[in-house]
């Protein structure tokens, strides 16, 4: 129960793996329940590693893409789903960020370790962390156009630019500009 604690307190009452099983047959609210709660996680992640604001936003991005292949991969004979998602998250927000900074073997341990010591939720960080999704939300749902949406949810889900040319029927050269349009509008 204490994970639970840990994540965000309006799931206490609602078992984090139960989720994530709804979330991986395709239930959007459960899925959208999920991010609520691991936000403040992704948050305090991001905010102990120091780079622009705009690789914050990505390495955020790259955080829910980890919480979305937890959802899709998780398996509950193995692990708490809190403690595989937090995994996940951690191991997308390091690879996203080692592809931002072409880091040595060293420096990639540091990394690992700042962003394990941030991973501790506070009740600060909570707070912080839903007021950042909501901004995100806010920010989705009045800037982007719908055609910019479809394209950054897809590579929240997950699929590559070419692969979400092939999805929408598109060149990968409009797909990337869909995704730099939508990450400068929400930075």
């Amino acid at each position: 129960m204490a994970e639970k604690n840990a994540i965000s307190p309006d799931l206490q009452t609602r078992d984090l793996g139960d989720l994530a099983a709804l979330a991986a047959c395709g239930d959007e609210e459960s899925f959208s329940l999920l991010v609520r709660a691991f936000q403040p996680v992704i948050f305090a992640m991001v905010s102990s590693i120091e780079v622009p604001p705009a690789e914050k936003d990505d390495l955020s991005q790259e955080g829910l893409i980890g919480l979305y292949k937890a959802v899709r991969l998780f398996d509950p004979t193995l692990s708490s789903f809190g403690t595989f998602a937090r995994l996940c998250i951690r191991s997308a927000i390091l690879d996203g960020l080692k592809r931002y900074r072409r880091v040595s073997g060293e420096e990639c341990e540091r990394l690992e370790e700042t962003v394990a010591a941030a991973s501790s939720t506070t009740p600060e960080r909570i707070v912080l962390g839903k007021e950042a999704l909501d901004e995100l939300l806010r920010k989705m749902e009045h800037a982007l156009s719908p055609d910019e949406k479809r394209i950054f949810v897809l590579r929240l889900e997950g699929n590559c630019v070419s692969e979400i040319a092939r999805l929408l029927g598109k060149d990968k050269k409009s797909v990337a500009n869909a995704l730099f349009r939508a990450r400068k509008k929400l930075s």
